[in-house]
């Protein structure tokens, strides 16, 4: 059986300043949150409205309970997929598998209404799966 999952972000963008960062083949990628973004920005905002449509799209099996996959999107300027990939992940195929199917089934991602600076944020960004059982 599957079940819908709770979904946690992590905000990770390219070219960023950070004390923390994470490597990809060729890119460097630095973490921040969404709530680390200014008051005027719109990635807080679009961080929680797409959390909630990739959650609807996303079930999972009980054996991918307790594990983890960060999952790196590219989109166009039109909202669609450039590419997805696991970048990180515990090991559970189904989870891997399920995310990536939950992010094209979300796609077109709404950037219409975002600055330029904040378009370039939410265009490259990993994902962090983490589900938990709902009690």
């Amino acid at each position: 059986m599957k079940y819908p999952v709770k979904l946690y972000l992590v905000l990770l963008m390219v070219g960023c300043t950070s004390t923390i960062q994470h490597e990809l083949p060729g890119e460097k990628i630095s973490t921040r949150k969404a709530a680390d973004f200014n008051e005027k920005s719109d990635v807080p905002k679009w961080v929680s409205k797409n959390k909630s449509l990739i959650e609807s799209h996303l079930f999972v099996c009980e054996t991918c309970f307790g594990h983890k996959v960060q999952v790196h999107i590219n989109i166009d300027d039109n909202g669609y997929l450039k590419f997805s990939k696991i970048v990180r992940s515990t090991g559970q195929k189904e989870l891997e598998k399920e995310a990536l199917k939950a992010i094209k089934s979300s796609e077109p991602f709404d950037i219409s209404y975002l600055c330029e600076e904040d378009k370039k944020v939410v265009q490259n960004i990993i994902f962090t799966f983490a589900p938990e059982k709902s009690i």
